[in-house]
């Protein structure tokens, strides 16, 4: 078992770069509350969604408030970590204060970049939305290229089988082009109100059914789409 010793002087690693020079606080506490903030991008997209609807209502609270979380959260760790003192002897509250609010609008910058990506993908994915309504071809969700078409199969026991040409078959009792229709609009929309992060599809298969595996990597969604 590692004594106290040891365990300081791998907590006190932790605060240096690969050269091996000790990071100062302000570049620890800017480098943890980034990273805090880019890995909180779905409860910023829900607290900008919430923000929204606020000022659609003619509350006038402040953006998301995700930033000033962040913070408090990074601080209060990095002023009751062991190994690692925030503050120099001697060193000025101004100079503190100047430090503090240098990393807090870095930190809006970023947060402004990730709603614009977010913004951005909203509208793209509403615009492919309208587009599928518009249309009456299914794109496939799978090579997002092909439109799926429909036909009856004695392989499927009387179900019907909705295929495209990239090699994805639907087939099973009920299925149709408008059930599979009906289910992408419902999942697209459904991910979109919690994530901006872009949906993977995968084809699943057994003896009976045919499915596809809905993922996504930023928020962990997972679902069939059928």
């Amino acid at each position: 078992m590692e004594n106290w010793e040891e365990r300081r002087a791998g907590l006190r690693r932790l605060y240096k770069n690969p050269r091996g020079r000790t990071l100062s606080w302000k570049e620890v506490y800017r480098k943890r509350c980034m990273e805090r903030l880019r890995s909180s991008r779905s409860q910023l997209v829900e607290r900008f969604r919430a923000a929204g609807d606020a000022l659609n209502n003619n509350n006038n609270s402040r953006f998301t408030g995700l930033v000033q979380d962040v913070m408090e959260v990074e601080w209060a760790a990095l002023t009751h970590s062991n190994a690692f003192t925030p503050l120099r002897d001697g060193e000025e509250e101004a100079e503190k204060k100047a430090a503090i609010e240098e990393i807090q609008q870095e930190l809006l910058s970023e947060e402004e970049r990730l709603l614009v990506e977010v913004c951005n993908y909203d509208a793209a994915a509403l615009a492919s939305k309208v587009q599928w309504q518009q249309m009456d071809e299914v794109i496939c969700p799978v090579c997002q290229v092909k439109g799926l078409h429909e036909s009856g199969s004695e392989a499927s026991g009387g179900g019907g089988v909705v295929a495209c040409d990239c090699g994805l078959a639907l087939h099973g009792a009920n299925i149709t082009l408008n059930t599979v229709r009906s289910s992408l609009e419902n999942t697209v929309g459904q991910h979109s109100q919690m994530c901006g992060g872009r949906m993977s599809f995968t084809t699943t298969s057994d003896s009976h059914t045919s499915n596809v595996l809905v993922t996504c990597a930023v928020c962990d969604w997972m679902s069939f789409l059928l």
